[in-house]
């Protein structure tokens, strides 16, 4: 039991202590308003450093954790959406031994929202999303961005 605990102890250290703080982590995700006459839309802009990875989605229920966006409005309610999606390639990876969808460098989810919202203040993003490192095979837990968006 010891011998667990150590490990244990030395993982949760080693995951901790790798040096990345939140300015050089190898994903910058942003939001902002797109400016449309007739519809109310939003984007999230994702910028991945050279050789590593965002995984999108997968084909299975095991795997990499792929992206998900949830919107709130300014009262913490739910907001419903349509995600139009960027392009993204596909490849069997062998260490999920499945086939996955992921972008590399760049990407942009442009996010159509219910006209009900014309009012709103302010708008909140969660997004959750998962980088692997194609060189070294390293792979972040995933992550949690909460993104702010004024909407006036």
């Amino acid at each position: 039991m010891k011998k667990i605990a150590s490990l244990l102890q030395l993982f949760f250290t080693l995951l901790f202590t790798t040096g990345y703080t939140q300015s050089d982590l190898p994903v910058n995700v942003f939001a902002e308003k797109v400016q449309d006459s007739v519809a109310l839309k939003v984007s999230v802009i994702f910028s991945v450093d050279s050789n590593w990875i965002v995984y999108d989605s997968i084909a299975g229920e095991d795997g990499p954790i792929p992206i998900s966006f949830q919107l709130m409005d300014s009262k913490g309610k739910k907001v419903n959406y349509q995600l139009r999606k960027p392009n993204f390639k596909k490849k069997y990876d062998d260490l999920f031994m499945m086939d996955i969808f992921y972008f590399e460098d760049s990407a942009r989810y442009e996010m159509s929202l219910p006209t009900s919202l014309k009012g709103e203040s302010m708008l909140t993003i969660d997004v959750e999303y998962m980088s692997c490192n194609l060189t070294t095979g390293v792979c972040m837990p995933p992550a949690n961005k909460l993104l702010k968006i004024e909407m006036q």
